[in-house]
């Protein structure tokens, strides 16, 4: 399942974690993947290229739309960096302000350059991707087990492939956020919230307790809301499909 690949901290407007959606009035912004998903019911159409009720995909850049003022960028870990506020008036024609904060990564980490180093491999390449087969890469003969295989690249030409010993453990490892992605988003959000305009935006970035925020895994939540299946950052377990299939 492919949300399962991919991990979620989300900041709302009372400094808080939830779930990665900012919702105003008749829209919301949601951290989808490592993007952000803009879905509006009444803007779609059948017209348009997106499922319902999308209307539009952020990978990074800056949008201010039905009175919501978006910022984004990309950061470590394939993630999208995200801040939002927004102004709308209240009964008594003054302004409410909402803030939303969050990132959105790819959970894994490849350990491929621990395994060139592990056996010694000092090669120069500028790519690498790993795929697992059921047959030997060198003979060609189909083989009873999958294999796991490091191909490197050069120059848009590959290099070498080189088959995983499986005495080396696992060739990924599920980290969801990690703390220095975290602390990364934190610079980041402390500069566009000094950028910003007014003292609410300051207190409310002042108001995030980050060492007990909470990260989760958009394929685990799937299941179970994302406070059953969130942790501190550095305190994650496997994702609910890996430990599905390791049971089988």
């Amino acid at each position: 399942m492919a949300l399962s690949n991919w991990d979620i901290l989300a900041i709302n407007s009372e400094g808080k974690s939830c779930d990665g959606i900012f919702q105003h009035k008749e829209m919301s912004v949601e951290i989808y993947k490592n993007w952000l998903s803009i879905k509006s019911p009444k803007q779609w159409n059948e017209k348009s290229d997106f499922s319902e009720p999308v209307i539009a995909h952020i990978n990074s850049g800056d949008l201010n739309i039905c009175g919501v003022d978006i910022k984004s960028i990309r950061g470590p870990q394939n993630s999208v960096f995200v801040f939002i506020e927004s102004y709308k008036y209240n009964d008594n024609k003054n302004f409410d302000k909402n803030y939303f904060a969050g990132i959105g990564c790819y959970g894994y980490y490849s350990k491929v350059k621990e395994y060139l180093k592990w056996k010694g491999i000092k090669i120069k390449y500028d790519e690498y991707n790993v795929g697992s087969s059921n047959y030997d890469h060198e003979t060609g003969e189909p083989s009873d087990e999958w294999n796991e295989y490091i191909t490197l690249w050069k120059d848009s030409k590959v290099i070498k492939e080189i088959k995983v010993d499986k005495s080396f453990g696992e060739l990924t490892e599920f980290v969801g956020v990690m703390p220095s992605t975290l602390e990364n988003f934190k610079n980041w959000l402390e500069r566009v919230v000094k950028d910003s305009y007014g003292k609410d935006v300051k207190k409310w970035f002042d108001s995030i307790n980050w060492n007990e925020l909470i990260r989760f895994n958009q394929g685990d939540a799937f299941f179970t809301d994302p406070v059953n299946v969130g942790t501190k950052i550095g305190e994650q377990e496997n994702t609910i499909i890996s430990k599905l299939i390791n049971k089988l």
